[in-house]
This record gives structure tokens, C-alpha cells and sequence, in this order.
């Protein structure tokens, strides 16, 4: 059985693309341009959103999206990251860290009573009723609402007002991580508590930066990879398990 790969489309935008990220739970996708602007699409291409950098002189350095796909990550050259719904694009949070970001990442422990279903795979299927290459669906509707064809300036100003909570709807841990040139690791829980930073220069023993990091599913450990003043690359194990052990006193936060 051969599965065929299809273009779909071909977009252009006004300026270059630094960063890309797909939502996996719903069919968007958010890109930032050299500018420090950041774009929300839907799967059909219409924007849902554009967002101006904090600062003019502001550059995007990554983007993640909260594992529900209901908050977007931004992080900038500036050291802030802020925490954006995607419904209204209203910054419901701001992140101050110390020095240059590196890296963003947005996790959460596994549910593994949670099986993601394939019934609802977007494939089409030839005369053989065998899988052939993926349709052009839009779902995001389902999350992100059509915007209306007329707002007035006072509903405008309402909306921006208004600060959504981030840990609304959150029922399974997540922390969002940030890595720095100065080899810090930030942990935030949920995304809204500042938890522990992580001095990845001691761990070392040499100056070094944070260039990634990934987590176990269960959390329980951290994969960091870090390159010091040689270029030289280093890849650290943490034991995250405090994570996992301490899970219910976390989730009393919400």
C-alpha cells in the first residue's frame, strides 16, 4: 500500500519566518517574522489573529503552545515570554527572565488512560477503502470562534481588557520551560507559577547555554542540552521526579 504525499497549497507572507509551530489539538498554526510579529491561521489560511512584539526592536527567539492548545508561549529577545490566549490574543500573563532565550518548551505528564482516537482521522480512501493522503480540514472552529463581522470600539476595548485565566479548564500537570544563553532553566507550573531555576553552570562546572530541553512523558526526568564557551555539547540528565511525587499538592493550585 503507497501512500501518497499531496501539496495542498502554496501561501506567501509580507516578511520572512523565524518561527512555525502547529497546535496538535486543534488546526491552527502560529509563525512569527523577522519583525517580531506573531500570526495565528487557521488550517485554511485565514488569520485569526496578528500580535506586535512588546518592544519595537523586539525579536521572537520560540513558541509553544500549552499541551491543550488553548495558550500560546511567546518568547522574545528581551527576556519576557508572555502567555497568550488564542481566542482573543489577550496576554493573560507576563514572564520576566534574566538574559537571552534559547529555548521554549510546553509539557505535560501523560494520560495514559487517554487514548487519542483515529476515528476521526482526516483521510480520504480510494476504491479499495484504503487510506490515501490527507483532505484539507478545518476544525478550528471548534476552538476559535469565527470573529464577528462588525465590533464596536467600546466591545473592542472591553475585550482587550479582559484577562482570561490561564489555569481555567487545566485538569493535568503541565510546566512550561525556558532555557537561557546564560544556562538557566526557568520552571513555571501551569505556565503561572515561577517554580525553581535551574543553574545549568553549576551542574556543568563551566559557563555554558541551554540550546534545548525535553521531558520524560511521566515528567520525571529532563533531557538538557547545553553548549559551553568550546562549542562543545553537553547533554545532562535531571531527576524530575519531585514533579510526579508532588502532583496533587501542584494541582491544589488550580
Amino acid at each position: 500500500m503507497f501512500h501518497t504525499i499531496k501539496q495542498l497549497e502554496e501561501k506567501n507572507v509580507a516578511n520572512e519566518i523565524v518561527h512555525m509551530s502547529w497546535s496538535d489539538r486543534m488546526d491552527l498554526v502560529a509563525y512569527a517574522t523577522v519583525k517580531g510579529e506573531v500570526a495565528l491561521h487557521r488550517l485554511t489560511w485565514t488569520r485569526a489573529w496578528n500580535l506586535a512584539p512588546p518592544l519595537e526592536t523586539s525579536t521572537v527567539k520560540g513558541l509553544a503552545w500549552r499541551p491543550d492548545g488553548k495558550v500560546l508561549a511567546i518568547a522574545y529577545s528581551n527576556g519576557e515570554v508572555r502567555i497568550v490566549s488564542i481566542e482573543n490574543k489577550v496576554v493573560s500573563k507576563t514572564i520576566e527572565t534574566c538574559g537571552d532565550i534559547t529555548c521554549i518548551q510546553w509539557v505535560q505528564e501523560k494520560n495514559e488512560n487517554k487514548n487519542k482516537s483515529n476515528d476521526n482521522l482526516p483521510f480520504s480512501t480510494n476504491e479499495d477503502d484504503q487510506p490515501n493522503y490527507m483532505q484539507y480540514i478545518d476544525l478550528s472552529s471548534v476552538y476559535l470562534s469565527e470573529p464577528p463581522m462588525l465590533l464596536s470600539v467600546e466591545n473592542m476595548h472591553a475585550e482587550e481588557n479582559q484577562k482570561p485565566n490561564i489555569l481555567h479548564e487545566q485538569s493535568e500537570l503541565n510546566i512550561l520551560l525556558i532555557g537561557s544563553k546564560e544556562g538557566i532553566i526557568y520552571v513555571n507550573i501551569f505556565g503561572a507559577f515561577s517554580c525553581i531555576q535551574l543553574n545549568m553552570n553549576q551542574y556543568l562546572g563551566v559557563h555554558c547555554s541551554v540550546e534545548n530541553i525535553l521531558s520524560t512523558e511521566d515528567l520525571s526526568k529532563l533531557f538538557v542540552t547545553l553548549k559551553d564557551q568550546e562549542h562543545n555539547i553537553h547533554i545532562l540528565v535531571i531527576d524530575s521526579s519531585i514533579f510526579k511525587t508532588n502532583k496533587n499538592e501542584l494541582l491544589q493550585l488550580l
